[in-house]
């Protein structure tokens, strides 16, 4: 699959929050429902989910 801005999107990294943006959960008012759905769409989204470290255990500092 190819699209116009991309030749190998597949190829591209997803990611929720990173060193640069603020934890998911600091910026969601530590709704852990709304992780759980944001990581759901992460793994079926196209491309190569990666994860913050930290996220997996819900920090959000």
């Amino acid at each position: 699959v190819s699209d116009y801005l991309y030749e190998h999107p597949d190829d591209l990294i997803i990611f929720l929050d990173n060193h640069d943006d603020g934890r998911f959960l600091g910026q969601f008012g530590q709704d852990t429902t709304k992780l759980k759905s944001a990581l759901t769409l992460l793994y079926a989204m196209r491309g190569i989910p990666v994860l913050y470290y930290g996220t997996e255990l819900g920090l959000s500092g």
